[in-house]
């Protein structure tokens, strides 16, 4: 009686022994396929602080401007790369590595400056950071999107650059407007969402 309860609590424990190695093995294998390559990394990370600083900025112009087109700019904005900015840290999760959820030193200057200003001066600086910050994440993600190493990375930023883009376009728009002393019309009819 003894060795049959000996026997069938050794069967367990042996294939336990047998599959540990072969999860072991998986697990490792795993992890080297999820792994970043530092240039990868940079990718993300420079479009995490820009995401970051969008929203930022976006929430700034929420409270400071009254006017209709930056406000509905500024929704798009927050609306947007929130989505975008959780897809990053998504992948970057799936790689095992984190993107920031902070705007880098440039960008919490351009904040700084923005904070101190209000009205029109507010609208023309914050449409202005916008073009300069959609021009630096554009000419990321296009890069991103052709050089990095990872096939998921390449993909998302494949998937974003155009609506970077789109951002980008509607920003120069509104500025131009602005420029020449026109209201701003870039947000009326533009497709939101991602």
């Amino acid at each position: 009686m003894k060795s049959n309860y000996a026997s069938a609590a050794l069967v367990p424990m042996a294939l336990a022994l047998m599959i540990a190695p072969l999860a072991v093995g998986q697990t490792k294998m795993a992890k080297a396929t999820k792994m970043v390559s530092a240039m990868d990394k940079t990718f993300m990370n420079n479009s995490g602080h820009a995401d970051a600083a969008e929203i930022a900025m976006a929430n700034m112009a929420k409270k400071k401007s009254k006017n209709p087109e930056v406000l509905a700019y500024a929704d798009m904005m927050i609306k947007e790369h929130k989505m975008m900015h959780a897809e990053l840290k998504a992948l970057a999760s799936q790689r095992e590595t984190m993107v920031p959820d902070v705007p880098n030193a440039k960008q919490k200057a351009v904040g700084m400056k923005l904070m101190k200003l209000n009205g029109m001066a507010f609208d023309k600086a914050y449409i202005m950071a916008n073009v300069t910050g959609h021009k630096e994440a554009y000419t990321n993600a296009t890069k991103a999107s052709k050089m990095a190493k990872d096939a998921a990375v390449r993909d998302y930023f494949k998937k974003g650059a155009p609506k970077i883009k789109m951002h980008l376009d509607a920003a120069v728009k509104d500025q131009q407007a602005m420029m020449a002393g026109k209201p701003m019309t870039a947000m009326s009819g533009m497709k939101h969402g991602m």
